[in-house]
């Protein structure tokens, strides 16, 4: 029964659902009624956009869902402008269920030994059909190449940052705007992005709009923020502000038809880097300051940390290191795309060999999905009894937890009767997801206590507090839920500013 699974899961059996990654990859964990996630999805097609945007961990549980899909002939689009060749290889083996080497296959109508690598199309743009699947023995591949919508030229320049980076973006930001305009700052870390929002917000003058995305908020707040975001940058010019700057983590660089002015961006990976650019001037120059100031020379501003790490930290140094010098090493400090697309994401991608990092996620993801398919045979339930409550989706060195914090009316409710619409609200108003142990811990100790409510099977990956005038407070520490910077965790002098 479907009653089983969380409300999150219980989307899948609708006609049609919009959800995240994170609900398909369920259905390749050992977790208990992943079962019925895949029973769920027979008679679709699934769509996976972004899929640039999942690190190792992810695309190793993804590949393990793509196994059964191609086993069970459920039709899979996948959607990405920046996936290196390596990534898509993967994938499409898996969907094919070729583990071993030495199979046929139709590309083009014509017949071609897979031998561990497939003899694929290098152009770009490029769509990649399979059919005929016979899962484990053959497929046939067809692929089109199609001319680009659009070309650009983007013009760049790297600006070295020292360790006090924040205000050394925050004035160059500042410059970027002094006559109007409205500017995109992408980040890396979440705690970056709330500090140079608290920076900015002290600095810029009261013409100026100030806004932040960021994943550490409710599911409600990061919509509303988003939304907000969409309109005011969108094709629609009616809402454009006058002068804006808009501070965001990866958040921007996914799915967002959003049009700036002018950009920064702190290094990270070529092929997010050219998501990134993908939100500059990316609409007409009607009903912005580029209709009215000549701006032609203004270049795309990436900052790149020289004495430190902590900026593009949540990459993996290596891939940051190839896209640096990549990107220094053109003498023009110019990127002509989509034709150079390909190139530069192979030249970051194509020899890249796994690091220590990468060998732990691997052996992690594959310590949690559930065994291969054979293609005439189904093996779930000879694991059955390894199955869980509840595993991971996404990648930490330490584990992370859903957080929601409540008012006594609400932590009442739960332990009289624990609604279905109840756990929903509590689900997308109240929870941040995602929590890292160590802002909850101090030397191994819990810094609150948990609010003294009966178990719930709708609540068991979520951690509930109860709060005391929008604060819940430890010995020492507070913590509560801001509109804006989200999910905040101070000592106890520091008062939150409600």
């Amino acid at each position: 029964s479907s009653a089983r699974l969380t409300p999150s899961g219980q989307k899948l059996f609708y006609p049609v659902a919009v959800g995240t990654v994170d609900q398909l990859i369920k259905a390749a964990l050992m977790e208990k009624y992943g079962l019925l996630r895949l029973l769920a999805l027979l008679g679709k097609v699934v769509i996976i956009d972004e899929m640039h945007a999942y690190d190792l961990y992810m695309q190793d549980m993804i590949e393990q869902f793509l196994k059964y899909c191609g086993m069970f002939h459920v039709p899979v689009v996948i959607l990405s402008a920046t996936l290196p060749s390596v990534t898509k290889g993967r994938l499409l083996s898996a969907y094919a269920g070729f583990e071993d080497k030495k199979k046929q296959y139709m590309l083009n109508g014509l017949e071609v030994e897979y031998d561990g690598k497939w003899n694929m199309q290098s152009s770009y743009p490029l769509l990649t059909m399979v059919s005929n699947v016979d899962y484990g023995k053959t497929i046939e591949v067809t692929e089109e190449i199609f001319p680009a919508s659009k070309k650009q030229v983007y013009q760049y320049e790297m600006v070295s940052i020292s360790e006090s980076y924040i205000e050394e973006i925050s004035a160059l930001c500042m410059d970027k705007i002094k006559d109007g305009g409205c500017l995109a700052v992408i980040v890396n870390l979440v705690d970056d992005a709330k500090e140079l929002y608290r920076f900015l917000k002290n600095k810029v003058d009261s013409g100026t709009e100030l806004f932040l995305l960021h994943g550490r908020n409710t599911e409600y707040q990061k919509e509303k923020a988003s939304d907000k975001v969409k309109k005011l940058f969108g094709k629609d010019r009616s809402y454009r502000p006058k002068k804006s700057i808009v501070i965001s983590t990866q958040i921007l660089e996914q799915s967002m038809d959003i049009d700036f002015d002018f950009m920064c961006s702190i290094l990270a990976p070529m092929d997010l880097l050219l998501q990134r650019f993908g939100r500059y001037r990316r609409h007409g120059s009607q009903g912005t300051i580029r209709e009215i100031v000549d701006v032609s020379d203004d270049k795309i501003l990436i900052f790149t940390p020289e004495n430190t790490d902590k900026p593009t930290q949540v990459y993996e140094k290596e891939i940051v290191e190839k896209t640096k010098g990549i990107l220094k090493k053109n003498s023009e400090k110019i990127l002509h795309l989509p034709e150079e697309t390909r190139t530069l994401i192979e030249s970051v991608y194509g020899n890249h060999q796994r690091s220590m990092k990468d060998a732990k996620k691997d052996m992690k993801a594959q310590e949690r999905v559930i065994p291969t398919p054979k293609s005439r045979g189904f093996l779930y339930y000879e694991e059955s009894r390894h199955l869980q409550s509840a595993l991971d989706t996404r990648y930490s060195d330490m584990r992370t937890y859903d957080i929601a914090i409540l008012p006594e009316e609400m932590i009442n409710q739960l332990k009289i009767s624990p609604s279905l619409e109840l756990i929903k609200e509590i689900k997308k108003k109240h929870t941040v997801t995602g929590i890292s142990e160590y802002r909850l811990k101090k030397d191994g100790t819990w810094i609150f206590s948990e609010a003294d409510i009966p178990k719930s099977k709708l609540l068991q990956d979520t951690l509930v507090f109860q709060e005391e005038d929008g604060v819940v407070r430890g010995d020492e520490y507070q913590m509560w839920i801001d509109k804006v910077y989200g999910l905040e965790v101070n000592r106890i002098e520091n008062k939150p500013v409600k």
